[in-house]
């Protein structure tokens, strides 16, 4: 997800003559590096069986954590912009 700011950021200094500093460089080179090692490494695919075994992956802690944390990220976050900016 993260390369797709890197992709809008490296179109803005193509398209639309934008200027992108030597951070903005160094951004988008990490993001690409680290999308590229996440899905080199990501481990192989399995088939699966039942739904009893769905069951059991959505209920891994990773998941059952990963999803309030997107919702506090979605909602609060630019919640807490706007009340600040005021």
């Amino acid at each position: 997800m993260l390369t797709c700011f890197s992709h809008s950021a490296v179109l803005a200094d193509i398209m639309l003559k934008e200027k992108l500093h030597i951070f903005g460089i160094l951004g988008c080179v990490l993001c690409v590096v680290g999308s590229t090692t996440i899905v080199l490494h990501a481990p192989q695919e399995r088939a699966i069986e039942s739904v009893a075994e769905v069951w059991d992956l959505a209920t891994e802690p990773g998941a059952l954590l990963s999803y309030p944390v997107s919702c506090y990220q979605i909602l609060v976050t630019p919640l807490c912009f706007v009340i600040l900016s005021q």
